[in-house]
């Protein structure tokens, strides 16, 4: 069977490892003739080439163009706007197309120009498995696909290991969940078709040196748990996937063994352990001794509660490079509203207990949120006076602590708890807030029509508790705490 296999449309950086494992299963299977296509590879390249070239063009605000995400932007463009994706079919030569889908509805566009043009879509990856198969059935169709189009997909829901059978999955073209996993045989995952793509991002750092859109190395990013020990935040994904352990069964030798050779393959000493909140035990502990010995710079992302503990941050001290924490407010009220678990006081008594014990070479990112709700424009600034206060005094211990800078963004398929209250309502109307900020900028550069990304992510308009229209952040906070964000980027 003649199978072309489209490496989810995703930032280069972070989806090596998912697409390895998938890789892996196809090039065992002699009974699949399996094309790999690197055009998205090309593609990405290509968009931030565009982005950069056209990104001086236009008036625009600082902020939005550092809390865009520059380094995640491609993915999302080449994802809504046929400007990218044609370019890419155009490459494709079997009928059949496995595509692996990563970002929810940013899919979505991708897999309608495939049925489009005809081709047999194969639609597997994590969006299948926290969007219902006939949610993501109806968003095709509310896009354009008809029904009949719709019959030339199956959507795989589940994890994908070596063990999986995706020849009989794809021959009997009928939705199918993955049921059962031998997560063990993840770590056999060394080889990839794909490797020789993986040294784009430098190549791109030296031709377009001084630009922060590229990082100037790939982050070999592992997860031994893709879950959250809180799971219960309303902006995030956690709570509609299923819990999997992946070093459970596995000695830790040979974890750390599959990340040494990875490293080796995508010639980097960057490795990102990105499980949904970091977790230490004696097996997680050996693997990190292992990395550390080899000079593996290593990084973790941690909820605020883990760094009131003491122990915790002996360990960090021992093990890790870099910590990546999910501030995402300073505000009672906002964190109550997005459900983080926590409030203002653990977020200081964390930072007091960082401040004590932690070893200051040890980076610290913080994420923050731009446009969650707040109950007056009052306490919207205090939020951001908290968060330079803090920044100022980290850095005064120093500690390189620089905040990323993240839209709220509330798509159509999650984050329903978000929306449609007194805080949060939809609006088409009037200037945008949150990531349709992004998505004008896209607009203003050709990348994205309305129509598409107003789809795509569910516009809305934020009011105070007194029933005020509270517009975006961006045009509210101080110049100075802008310039602040902006540095981090190189945004001028």
């Amino acid at each position: 069977m003649k199978i072309e296999y489209l490496r989810g449309l995703g930032d280069i950086r972070f989806l090596a490892s998912s697409t390895r494992i998938i890789s892996n299963n196809l090039m065992r299977d002699d009974r699949l003739d399996v094309r790999f296509n690197p055009a998205s590879f090309t593609q990405d390249v290509q968009t931030v080439k565009y982005i950069i070239d056209h990104m001086k063009s236009i008036e625009i605000p600082s902020l939005i163009k550092a809390a865009t995400e520059l380094w995640f932007i491609p993915a999302r463009l080449i994802m809504t706007t046929a400007k990218f994706i044609d370019n890419i079919i155009d490459t494709i030569q079997h009928d059949i197309v496995l595509y692996s889908a990563h970002v929810g509805v940013y899919d979505y566009i991708p897999i309608k120009r495939l049925l489009e043009r005809g081709f047999k879509v194969v639609m597997g990856g994590p969006t299948t498995i926290y969007v219902d198969r006939e949610v993501i059935r109806l968003r095709l169709n509310g896009l354009g696909c008809t029904w009949k189009m719709l019959d030339n997909l199956i959507i795989v829901s589940g994890y994908v290991d070596l063990s999986t059978d995706l020849y009989s999955i794809i021959k009997e073209w009928k939705d199918t969940t993955i049921e059962s996993n031998d997560f063990s045989t993840i770590w056999d995952c060394v080889d990839d078709p794909f490797e020789k793509f993986f040294d784009i991002t430098k190549r791109m750092t030296k031709d377009y040196k001084g630009s922060n859109f590229i990082s100037d190395s790939i982050l070999n990013v592992v997860v031994f748990r893709n879950f959250c020990s809180w799971g219960k935040c309303t902006f995030c994904h956690y709570p509609f996937i299923t819990k999997n352990n992946y070093i459970k069964n596995t000695p830790p030798e040979k974890v750390a063994e599959n990340i040494l050779k990875t490293c080796s393959l995508y010639k980097t000493k960057n490795v990102f352990l990105s499980d949904g909140c970091f977790i230490f035990n004696k097996q997680v502990e050996r693997v990190l001794q292992i990395l550390k010995d080899n000079n593996i710079y290593t990084s973790i992302l941690i909820r605020i509660p883990y760094l009131k503990n003491k122990k915790i941050i002996d360990k960090i001290n021992k093990y890790i490079n870099m910590v990546d924490v999910g501030i995402e407010s300073f505000n009672d009220f906002t964190l109550d509203y997005i459900q983080k678990g926590y409030r203002q006081a653990d977020i200081f008594e964390a930072f007091d207990n960082i401040k004590k014990y932690m070893n200051n070479d040890i980076r610290l990112n913080p994420y923050l949120i731009i446009d969650l709700p707040y109950q007056s424009r009052e306490a919207l600034i205090e939020n951001y006076t908290s968060a330079m206060d803090l920044q100022d005094q980290m850095r005064c211990l120093g500690f390189e602590f620089k905040y990323t800078p993240n839209w709220l963004e509330i798509t159509p398929d999650t984050q329903h708890d978000l929306i449609d209250n007194k805080f949060i309502k939809r609006n088409a109307e009037g200037k945008p807030q949150g990531r349709h900020q992004a998505f004008e900028f896209m607009e203003k550069i050709g990348l994205i029509k309305p129509e598409e990304y107003q789809y795509l992510a569910i516009p809305f308009q934020r009011y105070d508790a007194m029933g005020n229209v509270l517009e975006s952040d961006i045009y509210q906070i101080p110049e100075s705490y802008t310039d602040s964000f902006c540095s981090k980027y190189g945004v001028n």
